[in-house]
């Protein structure tokens, strides 16, 4: 990846942490501080991260081959996501709501982890399986930007299987 899962926004802590002397190596590899292009999808990412996800399902498939499927994919990682945040919220009424609200949590996260796979497969990026997960779950806004970051520097692939 251009940018690792550690790297963007979360450069900020790195700054803070060293007051602002952040190690050579870092600088040189433009991670002394978050730049304004990973501040504005980090944004996306997390408000509204199916309009990020539809971006990079359109960007890997030019040819519009998967249109529904990149379509019905965004709209039911929308759903999830929103209804996570419903369930979540309304755990104050019953706490039954609370435990739903993480089942469609991590259903969420297994779509995204889905995307991720695919990216990293046709890209030969190394990863794996629970990693994926894990920065599709917890971290999901920050692999949204990194994947998006990514398809821009390499934006004619697929991942889609013909």
């Amino acid at each position: 990846w251009i940018m690792p899962i550690y790297g963007g926004v979360f450069n900020v802590f790195e700054f803070i942490f060293s007051f602002g002397v952040v190690h050579e190596e870092r600088k040189s590899r433009g991670m002394s501080l978050p730049s304004s292009e990973q501040v504005i999808e980090f944004s996306k990412a997390l408000f509204v991260p199916f309009v990020p996800l539809y971006s990079i399902l359109c960007t890997v498939d030019p040819k519009k081959k998967h249109s529904l499927w990149n379509k019905f994919l965004a709209v039911t990682y929308a759903i999830f996501f929103l209804a996570s945040i419903g369930l979540w919220a309304t755990g104050v009424i019953n706490s039954g709501f609370v435990a739903l609200g993480w089942g469609t949590f991590f259903i969420k996260a297994s779509l995204l982890t889905y995307v991720r796979q695919g990216i990293r497969k046709k890209l030969g990026i190394d990863g794996n399986t629970i990693g994926d997960l894990f920065a599709s779950s917890f971290l999901y806004p920050q692999a949204l930007s990194q994947m998006v970051l990514q398809l821009e520097k390499e934006h004619d692939i697929n991942i889609h299987e013909d």
